[in-house]
C-alpha cells in the first residue's frame, strides 16, 4: 500500500485527491518510506518467538508464521481464479 501510494504520484500526478501530505512529492516519500519500514520492521520482529510466553519450540514458532503468511498470500490467488464474473462491474467512468 506504501509503495503504491509512491507509483501512483509519479504515475498520475494530476488525479485529483481528497487528502493532502505535506512537502509533495518529498513530503509522500518519507511518510510513505517510514510506514513501509515499520512495516517490515514489525514483520522481522514477529519471527522472534515472545519470551513471556510459552510457544513451545522456536522452530514450531517460526514454521507456523511461515505457513500462516503463505497461507494468507495464496487466498486471494485461489480467489480470483475461482472468481465470478458477477463480482466485477464497471466503473461510472468505464462505461460505453
Amino acid at each position: 500500500m506504501f509503495a503504491a501510494v509512491i507509483k501512483l504520484r509519479y504515475k498520475r500526478p494530476k488525479v485529483h485527491r481528497p487528502y493532502k501530505i505535506f512537502g509533495g512529492n518529498t513530503g509522500i516519500w518519507i511518510v510513505a518510506g517510514l510506514g513501509l519500514l515499520s512495516c517490515v520492521a514489525t514483520f522481522i520482529i514477529g519471527f522472534f518467538p515472545p519470551s513471556q510466553i510459552a510457544t513451545g519450540s522456536p522452530v514450531f514458532y517460526v514454521s507456523f508464521l511461515i505457513l500462516g503468511v503463505c497461507i494468507a498470500c495464496v487466498i486471494p490467488f485461489i480467489l480470483i481464479y475461482f472468481k465470478n464474473p458477477k463480482w466485477t462491474r464497471p466503473l461510472p467512468h468505464e462505461k460505453e
